[in-house]
């Protein structure tokens, strides 16, 4: 038994991901790190900027408590009330993320 699972495990398609599965995350939008400062973006957007792969990846950083100045947004929309940062604040996050870029 433990020999078929080690086979099925060596075998298998890769970390995490489904067989046969087409699905994938949808792509993060260009965002200019040059526009206007106050202008509020959402969570794709700040994803982006902060260099993460994913929307996902970007929400999981934030409930962990990795992103201490986007803890609080700076709104929230009147539709589902989506958060919002200013791009100044997101891109003060990115610079303390990477001190060196």
């Amino acid at each position: 038994m433990c020999r078929l699972f080690s086979n099925w495990q060596e075998s298998r398609p890769g970390s995490g991901q489904h067989f046969g599965s087409t699905r994938k995350a949808p792509a993060l939008p260009d965002v200019p790190v040059d526009g206007d400062p106050e202008e509020l973006l959402g969570a794709s957007q700040a994803a982006a900027l902060l260099g993460y792969k994913s929307v996902g990846s970007f929400s999981s950083s934030l409930a962990q408590g990795n992103l201490p100045l986007l803890q609080t947004p700076d709104a929230l929309t009147e539709k589902g009330g989506r958060r919002r940062w200013t791009r100044k604040r997101i891109l003060e996050q990115a610079a303390r993320r990477n001190p060196g870029k």
